[in-house]
């Protein structure tokens, strides 16, 4: 090798010396090459495969390996199963066997915890028994079950929003009012069917359980709106006003020709959340921090454990002649629609006052008094209610109920509606002017526009006075 770092040929030429760097650089250059050539091959594949999976209108094709089996009967179970049995579920419910847990059996209504884990034996006896493998070996199937009990129970609150007008037409609610959570948190008559006078917090049963806002176990479960949210959420809000519904509704897709524990405790549930200023049904309110669930769950083992108290009896009769009056079917309820059975621990005032009326014979099964024979939705034989806790009202106790001056409650024999029970003088006054509005009294005069002199009053404030006449002179009167 020279001094300059040129090697000799063969032929005796110089051939310079190459760096071990340029060979790293053509390395490099080799790699990238290639993956170059892989890019456009992955693209090229990419796109082949989107071709083949892609409709004439470019959407995507379902794959028949992902097609989830029987997957419009999980839709239709799922939201059935929010409204007539179970309103919530968890994760940990299903994708196992049947626990040996009678849902019906004492031992589940011991805690909230153990009505939790009866929820499993509960869907099972909802679910027809030829999905039963479903349940322990299809999460896809599970899966679609519990999202589609999440919109049933979501899309049911959103038609019982649209026509809280209409169900709640007793109690005179002005329009603003429903405008927003914040007007429902400061409406003094909404917050009268959420709260006793006096309360702080909001009680576990509200006023709006019983038909003259006034706590009353003789009535518990009685109040009217009650039957007319199940109306609305099986037969639509259309049939608020119809004597007859001929529709496919979910009511007749489903067959439901009777009211179960969980339907009549939904709606109270519902009642409670259109009237709340929570903007959504969570398992706790994000403001009101109302317990639903737990609520809920009180409510449905309250129904059961006192199946044949006289209330109870009474609350299921009123709200099936409401939901079901001309309603035809053109098939029966399927097997496992009645929800279970739960309870809780905590005994109180209107548990121990409906063990009293049960023991007592002075109490008849109708409204009006008398029995009725002929009654098109009679009550089934229940079975002995179990002696274990469920409702904790210290603050709805018979001390508080004020019989001075009543307010008689609606019957089903066209009697008027019923008058909210309202503390405040000046929302008394408003109700009065509803109440006159809707029997065809004297008009209310609506609010006028502009600043001036003569714009209208609004509320309860008085009117303006009438300005004085001009005087006239005599020539001008000439």
């Amino acid at each position: 090798m020279c001094p300059m770092g040129h090697s000799k040929s063969t032929s005796g030429c110089l051939v310079p010396t190459r760096a071990p760097e340029h060979f790293r650089l053509e390395e490099m250059q080799l790699q990238l090459a290639a993956l170059v050539v892989d890019k456009d091959k992955a693209a090229r594949d990419n796109a082949t495969l989107v071709a083949e999976n892609m409709d004439k209108r470019g959407r995507a094709k379902r794959s028949a390996v992902l097609t989830i089996p029987d997957s419009n009967e999980a839709r239709e179970l799922g939201k059935k199963l929010a409204i007539m049995c179970e309103a919530w579920s968890d994760s940990t419910t299903l994708l196992k066997p049947r626990p040996d847990l009678d849902p019906d059996s004492e031992e589940r209504y011991v805690s909230f915890e153990t009505y939790k884990l009866g929820i499993t034996s509960a869907i099972y006896d909802f679910i027809p028994a030829k999905y039963h493998s479903f349940l322990q070996a299809r999460s896809d199937w599970c899966s679609l079950l519990r999202r589609k009990q999440g919109e049933g129970r979501a899309d049911a609150l959103k038609y019982i929003k649209r026509a809280a007008p209409q169900i709640f037409k007793d109690y005179g609610i002005p329009a603003r009012d429903w405008t927003s959570p914040t007007t429902r948190a400061d409406s003094t008559i909404i917050q009268s069917l959420l709260k006793f006078p006096g309360d702080k917090e909001y009680p576990e049963v509200p006023p709006l359980v019983y038909p003259d806002l006034v706590s009353n176990p003789r009535k518990v479960f009685c109040n009217p709106i009650l039957g007319r949210i199940l109306r609305v959420i099986l037969f639509g809000i259309a049939s608020l006003d119809k004597a007859t519904v001929q529709t496919s509704t979910l009511g007749k897709m489903w067959g439901i020709n009777e009211l179960t524990p969980g339907s009549l405790a939904f709606a109270v549930i519902a009642a409670i959340y259109v009237l709340s200023p929570d903007s959504s049904l969570n398992e706790t309110g994000l403001v009101s921090l109302i317990p639903y669930r737990k609520i809920y769950y009180k409510i449905k083992g309250t129904l059961v454990l006192h199946p044949d108290s006289p209330p109870i009896r009474k609350a299921f009769r009123l709200h099936a002649v409401t939901v079901f009056e001309g309603i035809t079917h053109s098939s029966t309820v399927g097997s496992g629609t009645t929800a279970p059975a739960e309870s809780q621990h905590g005994v109180h005032s209107l548990r121990d006052a409906l063990r009293d009326i049960e023991s007592s014979d002075d109490e008849p099964y109708d409204y009006d008094g008398s029995q009725n024979p002929n009654d098109p939705y009679p009550e089934p034989p229940r079975p002995p209610a179990a002696e274990y806790e469920t409702f904790n009202l210290d603050n709805v106790i018979d001390s508080d109920i004020d019989d001075s001056d009543p307010t008689p409650a609606a019957a089903d024999n066209g009697a008027p509606p019923i008058e909210p029970f309202i503390d405040n003088p000046q929302l008394k006054v408003a109700s009065a002017n509803l109440s006159a509005t809707r029997r065809g009294g004297k008009k209310v005069a609506r609010a006028g526009r502009g600043r001036g002199k003569g714009a209208a009053t609004q509320g309860n404030e008085e009117p303006a006075a009438a300005p004085q006449p001009r005087r006239v002179s005599h020539r001008t009167r000439s």
